[in-house]
């Protein structure tokens, strides 16, 4: 029975499955973090890529009504082989979004 709860709370709620977060430097980064504290904690990114238009919505969100073309910004960060590669997706200057990726190299 314990076994099914951590399943049927990200089934019921689906944002509790799409929130996530990564440690740099001590410190937590996720949404809302402005651009220049992911730089000061992490470091300079492996990849950036810029593009214009809204971020797609994640897992259990709703895309909210697009009022301009604004830029988004997607950093990489690769750390490595024994670490998770993350990504993160920047909007107006902040953190939007943070993705893990399979293992570094």
């Amino acid at each position: 029975m314990n076994r099914c709860v951590p399943f049927v709370l990200i089934t019921l709620v689906p944002q509790l499955g799409a929130a996530q977060s990564m440690v740099c430097g001590g410190r937590i980064i996720n949404e809302g973090v402005a651009k220049a504290e992911v730089a000061s904690a992490c470091g300079p990114p492996t990849e950036v890529v810029r593009r214009s238009g809204a971020l797609a919505p994640a897992v259990g969100e709703v895309a909210p009504p697009s009022t301009d073309d604004g830029a988004v910004e997607v950093w990489t960060y690769n750390f490595g082989s024994s670490k998770l590669m993350q990504r993160i997706w920047f909007e107006d200057g902040v953190v939007k979004r943070v993705e893990s990726l399979g293992y570094g190299h």
